[in-house]
């Protein structure tokens, strides 16, 4: 049947129903709460599938990015778990991914990649402190933060694939697809909201894999720029009126969706 019988389609179609299944399961053991830790832990579980166990010391960088997306879930989950208050979880939230991308750029040298502009780079770590601090807000961002997630990894995915970094293009991919299983069950209405080791434990790889498709040099660095620009879809989205009640909610995080969707087709324009 063409396509649908594609190993990497059925691949994805099973990642995704487990991560909606997984999320259902979770509410039911425990509480809305505690929903999004079931696509959380799977995200380092699918990294370990699709980039290996990581080897110590680390031998490439996709080794770091399994290790981040491990790390996220853990210090998430801890946070999540220990019931500790807003402040907490939302440095954990800020702080995390810009660490996990210094990280990556800090070894880069160590596997034949280094960044080209200085500037450059410190412009993609405020960059992405200011993403993570999008996504850290509490009551705006919890109908949102899983959607500008899912679409970062959708749009990181992509323009990896056509600057044929297919390993960086699969892990985000992944990353989106366990994202995206949660937040089918906040659409169109908003049920559960997104614990802090799902954000950290999907922002931190994703920001690694940013700083690694630039660093590798086939990818343009103005398309993943570009791409940032998806953590302000929901502010931009703000100034559509939709009126009130369950309509107008339910279309927020679409129309968030239709601006990051412009967002990513102008990256993909860039990067070919």
């Amino acid at each position: 049947m063409g396509w649908i019988d594609e190993p990497q389609t059925l691949t994805a179609a099973v990642i995704f129903v487990a991560a909606v299944v997984l999320t259902g399961i979770l509410r039911l053991i425990f509480d809305p709460r505690r929903a999004s830790l079931g696509p959380a832990i799977m995200i380092p579980m699918a990294l370990f599938v699709v980039i290996g166990a990581p080897k110590f010391p680390t031998a490439s960088p996709f080794d770091q990015i399994a290790i981040l997306g491990f790390a996220g879930f853990v210090l998430g989950a801890f946070v999540e778990l220990e019931g500790l208050n807003q402040w907490p979880r939302r440095a954990l939230i800020i702080l995390a991914p810009p660490a996990g991308l210094i990280w990556i750029i800090a070894r880069g040298n160590d596997f034949g990649l280094a960044m080209a502009d200085r500037n450059f780079t410190v412009f993609l770590v405020i960059g992405v402190g200011i993403a993570a601090a999008r996504v850290s807000r509490g009551k705006g961002s919890a109908v949102t933060a899983p959607v500008l997630l899912m679409l970062a990894a959708g749009g990181l995915s992509v323009v990896s694939w056509i600057s044929g970094v297919i390993a960086l293009a699969q892990i985000t991919a992944v990353i989106g697809l366990l994202v995206g299983g949660f937040f089918v069950w906040n659409w169109p209405k908003y049920r559960y909201p997104p614990g802090a080791a799902l954000v950290v434990g999907a922002a931190t790889p994703l920001a690694a894999a940013s700083g690694v498709l630039i660093l590798d040099g086939r990818a343009n660095g103005t398309s993943v720029a570009i791409l940032s620009l998806i953590f302000f879809s929901d502010w931009l989205a703000g100034f559509v009126s939709l009126g009130g009640g369950p309509v107008a909610r339910a279309m927020r995080p679409v129309m968030v969706i239709v601006i990051s969707g412009v967002f990513i087709a102008l990256a993909v324009a860039i990067g070919n």
